[in-house]
């Protein structure tokens, strides 16, 4: 995991295939052991091109991202990692609210369409850990789609 910091803006980050905010993000949700290296560098290009606009300011995202932290820990109680979801007979699914990308919600749909975890939408789609799991949440709430212990 990498995250590049200016002028108290995050200008770079990644972690795995993420990148960005999505990036910034996962690390607060599934945080892991490892060492952190503060460096100062100033090689051009490392913390974002000149002229480009700069990165999000680090206080903002933090107070997210710890939001997020904590209602990903509270949609972990209503959906076991390890149970498999199914839609429910006669259910129709929507764009749940507060997530706006449609391409993302379809491939979640068709993950659990076929039976899937929790866990495998997370590894089905590019994006942080708490979208998947917020999406996954309000079906379940909604009762468009159900979750079956695993034996």
């Amino acid at each position: 995991a990498h995250v590049a910091v200016e002028n108290g803006r995050i200008r770079d980050a990644s972690m795995g295939e993420l990148v960005g905010d999505d990036a910034f993000y996962q690390m607060l949700e599934r945080p892991f052991p490892g060492r952190f290296s503060f460096v100062s560098e100033t090689t051009p290009g490392l913390l974002g091109m000149p002229g480009q606009v700069e990165g999000g300011e680090i206080t903002p995202l933090l107070l997210e991202g710890l939001r997020r932290q904590d209602e990903l820990r509270r949609l972990e109680t209503l959906i076991a990692s390890d149970s498999v979801l199914v839609p429910s007979k006669g259910g129709e699914v929507s764009l749940p609210a507060g997530e706006a990308d449609a391409a993302l919600v379809g491939t979640l749909w068709r993950t659990v369409a076929t039976g899937s975890t929790a866990a495998d939408c997370e590894q089905a789609v590019r994006v942080d850990a708490y979208r998947v799991w917020a999406v996954l949440g309000q079906w379940i709430e909604a009762g468009v789609l159900r979750s079956i212990e695993a034996a």
